[in-house]
């Protein structure tokens, strides 16, 4: 299954320990070809993959505390793995929006409720079949030194979505002026109705 999709994108571990070796030395690729757009709402995050490049590839996602030294020993709080499917895959010239999940002792198939707090996101793409020479993009891990973004930070929770319907504000009619003979004044309407009175009781 293609090379089980690129050992599971860069041979992912099973639990979290060491999770973030998973992206061998990075070959010569074009940063712009591969990005990342993390979206917060509430206690919920999802990242939108852009896959410029000519190729299939794969996608792994790891957070962690913010301004956490990265080692071999670090562990994600939450993240995403790239499935072990075809279907998977995120074809070329095409974005794909994956969700953020906890991390359980099996990868980030947990909850995707997310704790508080500040986290950056480390993520690596691989071309898929990942072999010799294949191109790689993401951020810097403990084994690729070489790398085409930087983490991006999330702030949880984030601003959740309005529910309150929006209401368009209503300008203030301007009431017209009162009609006043002498001391006695009467709004427009009235007078209106004494106009039609005064016309019935004056005709002959």
């Amino acid at each position: 299954m293609t090379a089980r999709i690129a050992r599971r994108t860069a041979g992912v571990v099973s639990g979290c320990a060491a999770a973030l070796l998973m992206f061998p030395a990075f070959a010569h690729a074009a940063p712009g070809d591969v990005s990342i757009s993390p979206t917060v709402t509430g206690s919920n995050a999802t990242v939108t993959i852009t896959n410029g490049s000519g190729s299939l590839i794969g996608c792994n996602l790891y957070g962690l505390p913010a301004d956490t030294a990265v080692t071999g020993d670090t562990k994600p709080v939450f993240g995403y793995t790239n499935p072990e499917t075809l279907s998977a895959v995120i074809q070329p010239g095409s974005t794909k929006t994956v969700p953020l999940k906890l991390f359980t002792e099996t990868g980030p198939d947990g909850s995707d409720t997310l704790p508080d707090g500040t986290y950056d996101l480390f993520w690596g793409c691989s071309e898929v079949p990942l072999g010799e020479g294949a191109e790689q993009w993401g951020t810097p891990t403990p084994v690729g030194p070489n790398s085409t973004a930087e983490p991006s930070r999330l702030v949880l929770p984030g601003a959740a979505p309005s529910t309150a319907p929006s209401v368009e504000p209503v300008a203030p009619v301007e009431q017209p002026a009162e009609t006043c003979i002498g001391e006695i004044c009467v709004p427009p309407e009235v007078v209106d109705i004494i106009g039609e009175l005064w016309e019935t009781y004056a005709t002959p």
